[in-house]
This record gives structure tokens, sequence and C-alpha cells, in this order.
């Protein structure tokens, strides 16, 4: 995919918490794909349940230019979204995130290398239900 404009977060590749390497089964009180309203009506969906070491990555795109990364998140919580990317890389910026029962946008300045490339993001903080609906590259 081009590594430019917004995607939803529900493209997931990879969804697991750190400690005890948890993965991804959908249960209640493990981050998992949701959405707002009903299985039959259209809706928005989300990464949900988010908690303190939920890394969250998405595969493969295309980068040129990329000079941050936005994302859009809502819960109450107080932490951050440390961005790598390999999901043991090192860590290169983070967006901090706050209380809001609304979607709200947060930004890091980041400088991703030309090329195809993964993205992984991870949480760091307190609250255990975070929300994450979009991640955008910043051209």
């Amino acid at each position: 995919m081009r590594g430019e404009g917004e995607y939803p977060a529900h493209i997931a590749c990879h969804l697991f918490v750190q400690d005890g390497m948890e993965r991804y089964t959908g249960v209640p009180g493990q981050p998992r794909i949701m959405q707002e309203g009903s299985d039959w009506a259209p809706a928005d969906s989300y990464i949900g349940d988010i908690k303190d070491g939920t890394t969250i990555g998405f595969r493969y795109f295309d980068c040129r230019g990329v000079r941050g990364i936005r994302i859009k998140t809502r819960a109450y919580m107080q932490g951050v979204f440390e961005i790598r990317l390999a999901w043991d890389g090192d860590v290169l910026g983070s967006i901090p995130v706050s209380n809001s029962n609304i979607w709200v946008q947060g930004e890091a300045e980041i400088s991703i290398p030309d090329g195809v490339q993964s993205l992984y993001l991870t949480y760091r903080g307190t609250g255990t239900l975070v929300q994450l609906k979009t991640f955008e590259f910043v051209v």
C-alpha cells in the first residue's frame, strides 16, 4: 500500500500484548477489533480494549518522504503510542494521548526511511479501554 494518507486501524496485521506475548483472540478484556453499532449496520470500526504493552502492527507500506504519523484515539487514559518499524525495533517517536470521550488526533514528527516499511504502534500508559480508530502517514 502507499505510505501516505489515512488508514483504518482494523487493517492491523499484528495485535498482541507485550507482557506474556498474548495474541489476539477477540475475547473481551483483550485488545480486539470492534465496531460502533450492530453487525448489520454500516459502522466505523476501531481497535479497542488497548492496554499498557499492546502492540498493533501494520504491513507493508511504500513510504516516500514520510515526515510524521497521526493517529485518532478516544478513551480515558494517559500515555503514549510509541512508533517503530519493527515490533521489537527502536522507538522512532511517540504520540501523547490523554482523556477524551470523542475521537481526537495526535501526531508525532518522525522520519521514516523511503522504501517498503511496516509500522508498529505500542501503547504505554494507564487505562484499559483505549481505542485506536485510524493512523495516517504525514508527507
